[in-house]
């Protein structure tokens, strides 16, 4: 039998849902009860009954033991939150005998104006005292409820191992986020009882003692709070994506619960090829074409070399399409830079201007198209990406006219749906061609038909118009050198372009291509006519919808300038959210008086805001996430793009700060945090992305 979990949530209007989902879809039995005041009592509900919580309830002890463990979460408490119904679950730091399960706490404060349940007198963590949190516990940073901004180094003392991790565990109103005291007498005294998880690394904050965010008591856990999105129930759309998912995978591995199955992850890059479209440095000496060109062939043959063979996750990545047919090409797509060798100078993709590589440059981009071509399907996926026509367009579309293909010009080939009519009620048409739809045969009567033209409507309700749009992306994937047409490789998915989904028709046409996921957005707009129900396969495609992870704000196809960029802010990270990555100016207001301090706090955040993101795509399979090549590797050192940063590198005149592959911190971070969650995650596949899907929709 698997694990059986209880998860206690502090009302009935804390539902939980992506923890409950990322609980079953690891195949552990999982069930909800909460707390909540009747009276003068305080009450816990379970699915089928109800048992006092603030007295001593021998039938509650026996029905909690029916549990493997019991997690306790709760959604938006602060240090002036008292004596709440969640608090009384504190009840059960004194239940410790070989019956008990393990019951691990996510955020739930133990300051000392908790009073309704004594606490036992060893328990080894200062208690917090609102009149003096300087000396009962550590302030980590300023009031701002988001996991990017509260990112810290942390050493996970089993595994020895160091990261960044997001590590919001207590919080003060109008003051900010605080982790716990040791009260080393008790810690030591305690022996095998007592062991430190997680304690945070000061870096440029002095603490007087080591803070701590994860400890174990006997046979009770207390981690990090679970963030966001807790009051709804699993399957919501439009949600905001849970934040420091790690601890909940770090809790299961902590209490030795192994799933019966792990969930895909997988790293995403969307117009990979892409080196931006700026028009000149940022200043002499500053990166530029040739210097964009090779930190991409550099960081992505890192991958291919390094990250890959040592996670064997794969990097799924979209190469820009729409530049090869037509006189109206786009100049930003992977043919113009690898065919043509030439690049866009500007970020819209109806402007023709462009400008040619030297001879230098086109041999860094073949470099990088020979890369790609030999990494697909090893540790790299590759699929068609159309910014000319995206799919929810409707618009002028040039047909290809390579040989070979049914669909292209001058074949005359239908365009436009004519009547539609189920087949089986008439006696088959003269001017009628037949299409499956959901099974369903119909005749298509007098079609609009291409006759020899190279240019047709586009549609997106016209699955005769998508085949067309279809196979003109597969022809120019061919003749890049993907055999498969840039379908994904063997997983077998679709990223498309603006997110946008288009209709049915869209996923039926990729289908008959071979694809069976494709990442757009979930829910799509109401014009694009989807079905209601979001998480099944529509016409046979699985969608998802997307998470954008990028390093700033201003554009995607223009390059980042680092970390922070007083003159450019929104083309750094930092000031492209300053709300959350600059609050009160904390980086801005220091970054020429301390660099090194501000520059570390803002690494810090970069790495939590992009793991953050990748986790919570992986334990709520609603979204993928990824990211835009030029906002994370514009800013690589001309002279080594895989130097690692250094907050206390000097820079040029002119320079808005230090160089940093933003890309290779993330991964090489992310890499330690995969090594301590490798039962918990599996490298994607499109049949283990798929088959996660699939076990959601079965549990409902």
């Amino acid at each position: 039998m698997p694990p059986k979990v209880l998860l206690i949530t502090d009302a009935a209007t804390t539902r939980a849902g992506w923890v409950l989902t990322a609980l079953r879809l690891m195949g552990f039995t999982a069930e909800r009860a909460y707390t909540y005041p009747s009276g003068s009592e305080i009450r816990l509900a379970f699915p089928n009954g109800e048992y006092k919580l603030d007295l001593l309830d021998f039938f509650l002890r026996d029905r909690i033991r029916e549990y493997d463990a019991v997690f306790i979460v709760q959604s938006w408490e602060s240090y002036s939150d008292t004596n709440t119904p969640i608090s009384y679950t504190f009840r059960f730091l004194s239940w410790n005998a070989p019956q008990d399960p393990p019951f691990v706490y996510f955020g739930i404060h133990f300051a000392t104006n908790r009073t309704a349940v004594s606490f036992p007198g060893d328990f080894p963590l200062v208690r917090p005292n609102r009149a003096n949190l300087s000396n009962t516990a550590h302030k980590i940073g300023p009031g701002v409820f988001q996991s990017q901004t509260q990112t810290l180094r942390v050493r996970l003392a089993r595994e020895n191992a160091e990261c960044y991790l997001p590590i919001i565990t207590d919080y003060e109103l109008d003051d900010g986020c605080y982790v716990w005291r040791l009260h080393t007498g008790r810690h030591n005294a305690l022996g095998s009882q007592g062991e430190v998880l997680a304690e945070v690394i000061g870096e440029d904050y002095v603490f007087n003692t080591t803070p701590i965010c994860a400890y174990r008591y006997k046979k009770c856990y207390l981690f990090p709070r679970l963030m966001y999105s807790l009051e709804v129930p699993s399957g919501v759309v439009n949600i905001l994506p849970p934040q420091q998912t790690f601890w909940l995978l770090y809790a299961l591995k902590c209490i030795g619960f192994v799933p019966r199955y792990k969930l895909p992850i997988m790293m995403m890059l969307e117009d990979v090829q892409d080196i931006g479209s700026d028009t000149a440095p940022r200043f002499p000496g500053a990166p530029y074409v040739n210097d964009w060109l090779r930190n991409r062939l550099m960081t992505y043959e890192w991958y291919a070399t390094e990250f890959f063979p040592r996670t064997q996750i794969p990097l799924w990545a979209a190469i820009t399409t729409g530049g090869r047919y037509g006189t109206d090409y786009i100049r930003q797509g992977a043919w113009h830079l690898f065919m043509r060798g030439r690049r866009a100078t500007s970020t819209d993709f109806n402007n023709t201007a462009d400008e040619a590589l030297d001879a230098t440059g086109v041999s860094l981009a073949q470099q990088m198209r020979q890369l790609f071509v030999r990494e697909q399907n090893r540790s790299m996926r590759f699929c068609w990406h159309d910014h000319r026509v995206m799919f929810r367009q409707t618009r002028t579309l040039s047909r290809h006219t390579d040989a070979g293909y049914p669909l292209a010009a001058p074949n005359d080939v239908p365009v436009a749906h004519g009547q539609m009519v189920r087949k089986g009620h008439i006696p088959p048409p003269v001017s009628a061609v037949e299409i499956e739809i959901d099974g369903e045969v119909y005749y298509d009567i007098a079609p609009t038909m291409s006759g020899s033209a190279t240019e047709v409507w586009y549609e997106p309700r016209s699955v005769h118009a998508v085949r067309i749009l279809v196979e003109r992306n597969r022809a120019e994937m061919h003749a890049l050198g993907f055999a498969d047409g840039g379908i994904g490789g063997a997983d077998r998915f679709q990223i498309a372009a603006g997110t946008q989904y288009g209709s049915p028709a869209v996923m039926q046409a990729l289908y008959e291509s071979g694809v069976r996921i494709v990442r757009s957005g979930i829910p799509a707009l109401p014009w694009e006519n989807t079905q209601t129900t979001l998480f099944v396969p529509i016409r046979g495609v699985w969608v998802w919808g997307s998470i954008t992870l990028d390093g700033l704000s201003e554009h995607s196809l223009l390059n980042s300038y680092g970390l922070y960029d007083a003159a450019n802010p929104s083309r750094s990270y930092v000031g492209s959210s300053a709300v959350l990555r600059d609050p009160g100016g904390d980086i801005s207001s220091i970054w020429t008086t301390d660099p090194v301090r501000a520059r570390l706090r803002a690494y810090r955040r970069l790495m939590g805001f992009l793991l953050d993101g990748y986790l919570s795509a992986a334990v709520y399979p609603q979204w993928m996430s990824f990211s835009h090549p030029p906002t994370l590797l514009g800013w690589c050192d001309p002279a080594d793009p895989l130097r690692r940063f250094n907050a206390e590198d000097s820079v040029s005149s002119g320079s808005p700060g230090p160089y940093i592959n933003m890309l290779l911190e993330f991964w090489l971070n992310f890499e330690v945090v995969f090594r301590v969650l490798q039962d918990y995650l599996v490298p994607a596949t499109g049949a283990n992305v798929i088959a996660t899907r699939e076990r959601w929709v079965q549990d409902g």
